[in-house]
């Protein structure tokens, strides 16, 4: 009888916290502050903040001149996240993440980053099945003035099926510049 007791004892004392919950505010751990100490910047409306994606590091998005957000605002592509990643090895850039692109706007932007200078070196896009299991479908890289060495300028996108019907990707646009790999 003293182990039906004692067990009985110790489930209500590992209850008591739960059951007290519901009556008491528990605090919650703190999110950690961005690791970055830079100036707030000014740039485009609606382009100068974005939250932090999931699974992206601690460091907050920034506006960098530069980045082709004319040519992503004109093809119709909403950005729903951002972060800069700091790389150790310097060739640290900008990101912003659209869960829901067509086919329909990455077409749109490879015809308004045409007419901005850039140049398509890099195409491996192949469209997904509509209602296909999730998986990468391809990448494009981007470069500005065509220069890929030395103090380039690039836009890769890495692209995700959604396993929609009809057919959306993931995408995760990096921007690449001199001024991204000065930031530390």
């Amino acid at each position: 009888m003293r182990a039906i007791t004692r067990v009985g004892g110790l489930l209500a004392l590992v209850s008591l916290p739960f059951l007290l919950s519901a009556c008491l505010p528990i605090p919650l751990p703190s999110i950690p502050e961005p690791e970055n100490e830079r100036e707030v910047v000014t740039g485009p409306a609606g382009w100068t903040e974005f939250p932090h994606c999931p699974g992206g590091p601690n460091d907050d998005w920034i506006w960098i001149d530069g980045f082709p957000a004319e040519a992503l605002e004109n093809a119709g592509i909403e950005p729903r996240c951002g972060d800069t990643w700091i790389e150790a090895d310097g060739d640290s850039f900008e990101n912003v993440t659209v869960p829901d692109l067509t086919e329909a706007q990455l077409t749109a932007l490879d015809d308004e980053l045409a007419t901005a200078g850039w140049e398509k070196l890099w195409d491996d896009f192949a469209p997904a099945e509509p209602g296909a299991v999730p998986a990468p479908v391809g990448a494009r890289d981007y470069y500005l003035d065509g220069v890929t060495d030395g103090a380039f300028t690039r836009l890769a996108i890495e692209l995700y099926s959604n396993a929609t019907d009809p057919v959306t990707y993931i995408g995760y646009i990096d921007f690449l510049s001199p001024e991204t790999r000065a930031l530390r």
